[in-house]
């Protein structure tokens, strides 16, 4: 059994290596000879491969905490990172290792009686933050209708987006099944027998939403999504999905509509998983020209309409209004990690300010009623605005982050402001948020939320803080109040306790918990070491107790012992003296 499982990684990683160097090629910088400066990255090894992780991934701040770095140990799998080959080998299923079933195999064994599908599809529909906005209501329950009077004559990979379907209901429904009824296996199935990489109908959509299903049922990146994008994306390119259909004949305007809320979503889904797997994405600009989808509810348009009707203004909520404000959060940050993955950091650092300024005036576009405000805030809106108000918060904090973070390190306090700030942000958010997940909670029928895409991003928001406490211990950082980081030092305890109830399911939080143990000596051990009987000027007896209360707190926390506890901070001189790249 676990030389096959061997076998079965090894197969996944060459598949990886073969999907990198198409990525590498699509983005080669031809004819480049200049010498370009050395960059720090972050590599794990296993029995057969070395394994990269690029600067965009959390994990890569590592690099500038040599201390965790070394505690952690580089044999160690890449935080956040799931490298199992996928449960029921879908994806031996998907290259064609094992066989596809019949559709009458598949059916029979996974297919839920029609009630109970019907409420799945009804749960999933009206979960418009995670629904796929390019399956519009009305054509997809014609569609669903005729399955059910005749199965055989549906494409088997249409079937596969049924049962994607059915397995993203799981997340945002009232189900809490002890053993999932395995809708991704069967969604798989369909694929297969449905020959999804040829260029057909159905093929872009059924792929699209078992990525995206698959994204939101996990805590950590999945590699063998990345490899599914390796398909999709040529495949979209191959069917002209790039293209805005007003360039193309014999695509009716409601035809026309879904394929731009389809590439949207390919294109944002792209950009996201390829963050978290630390490479870079797909598609790249320049390469296709479609124009954003209009602002329309699902009833405003119809498969035999022969124009599109006016779209709805800006200030009217649809779902489509959602997409589109993430799409364009999503244009700047495409643009914010191919400034972090280029090689010359010159270029980096002459973008900063631009890329900032270009950041705060997506984010002024976005309707005010889409700014997020804090779930207790919030108890009067329908759920549904506060999910979408989170995404959306998401996204700009995220961008800010990953935008300013390398200069945490260099000490340039205006970025360690905006890390701060949107680290705070990022790590209360879901802090605040993780309760309402759990049955009775507000959020149990959005649970999506903790998908591996908002995990990833609280576990980057954490990295981020441990990284701004670690520079603080070395150079005093000025644009932070002692109130500010003693609420650093509070959230990280907060979100160790986290990561403790999450560990069983998520690689990233266990290697979390060994991180936050490691912080111990580096922000306690110089407190103890260094005791100062003066209080600042505007503290008072009752604040220095509670902030003394507070670093308690911390150290009960991180109470692991490692080999850093080291007071000639010679450790810390080698985190200093690290080059610091994104």
């Amino acid at each position: 059994m676990q030389n096959n499982g061997a076998r079965a990684e090894a197969r996944l990683e060459h598949l990886e290596e073969l999907v990198h160097q198409l990525v590498a090629r699509h983005n080669d910088d031809a004819g480049s000879t200049s010498a370009t400066p050395e960059r720090t990255m972050k590599q794990t090894h296993s029995e057969d491969a070395t394994l990269y992780t690029g600067p965009t991934h959390h994990a890569a701040m590592l690099e500038d905490i040599a201390e965790l770095r070394n505690v952690l140990g580089e044999s160690t799998p890449v935080l956040g990172v799931d490298d199992s080959v996928t449960s029921g080998s879908e994806m031996d299923v998907l290259f064609g290792r094992v066989r596809a079933l019949s559709l009458d195999q598949i059916l029979s064994k996974w297919l839920p009686t029609k009630t109970d599908c019907d409420r799945r599809v009804a749960t999933y529909f009206r979960a418009q933050g995670i629904a796929a906005p390019f399956i519009h209501v009305q054509q997809f329950h014609n569609q669903y209708e005729k399955f059910w009077q005749n199965r055989d004559s549906t494409s088997p990979l249409w079937i596969s987006i049924l049962f994607s379907i059915c397995y993203l209901s799981e997340r945002i429904g009232p189900y809490v099944a002890a053993t999932p009824p395995g809708f991704s296996y069967a969604a798989t199935q369909c694929l297969a027998l449905g020959q999804y990489s040829r260029p057909q109908r159905f093929a872009v959509e059924a792929i699209t939403t078992f990525i995206q299903a698959r994204i939101t049922d996990k805590l950590d990146a999945c590699r063998d999504s990345g490899m599914l994008f390796s398909v999709l994306v040529p495949l979209a390119y191959t069917l002209g999905y790039h293209r805005d259909p007003a360039h193309l004949k014999h695509v009716s305007p409601f035809e026309g509509e879904m394929r731009r809320r389809t590439w949207s979503l390919i294109v944002q889904l792209d950009l996201l998983n390829s963050f978290q797997l630390g490479l870079p994405h797909n598609i790249q600009a320049g390469t296709w020209d479609v124009k954003s989808p209009g602002n329309y509810h699902d009833t405003d348009l119809t498969e035999d309409m022969s124009t599109l009707p006016p779209p709805r203004p800006p200030s009217e909520m649809t779902k489509m209004l959602f997409y589109n404000s993430k799409q364009m959060l999503a244009s700047v940050f495409a643009k914010i990690l191919q400034a972090v993955l280029c090689t010359s950091e010159d270029a980096q650092d002459s973008l900063l300010l631009q890329r900032q300024q270009e950041l705060d005036d997506a984010y002024a576009a976005i309707p005010t009623a889409l700014h997020y405000h804090n779930i207790s805030e919030s108890i009067a809106d329908p759920v549904m605005l506060f999910v979408t108000r989170r995404c959306l918060q998401l996204m700009y904090d995220k961008c800010r982050l990953v935008l300013h973070r390398k200069h945490i390190a260099r000490g340039r306090e205006a970025s360690i402001r905006i890390c701060f700030d949107a680290a705070k942000s990022i790590v209360n958010g879901l802090l605040n948020m993780y309760p309402e997940f759990k049955p009775g909670g507000q959020l149990f029928g959005d649970r999506w939320l903790m998908s591996s895409i908002a995990f990833n991003d609280f576990l980057t928001g954490v990295m981020a803080l441990s990284l701004i406490l670690c520079q603080d211990q070395r150079t005093k950082i000025e644009c932070l109040s002692w109130e500010e980081l003693r609420d650093i030092k509070q959230m990280l305890k907060s979100s160790q306790a986290i990561c403790e109830e999450n560990k069983d399911r998520s690689a990233g939080a266990r290697r979390m918990l060994k991180l936050l143990g490691s912080l111990r000596s580096l922000v306690i051990m110089e407190e103890t070491q260094q005791p100062s009987t003066a209080l600042p000027a505007d503290m008072s007896m009752s604040d220095s107790e509670e902030m003394a209360t507070a670093q308690s707190d911390f150290a009960e926390l991180f109470t692991e012992t490692n080999i850093f506890d080291d007071p000639q901070w010679a450790l810390m001189e080698d985190f200093l003296n690290t080059s610091f790249e994104m």
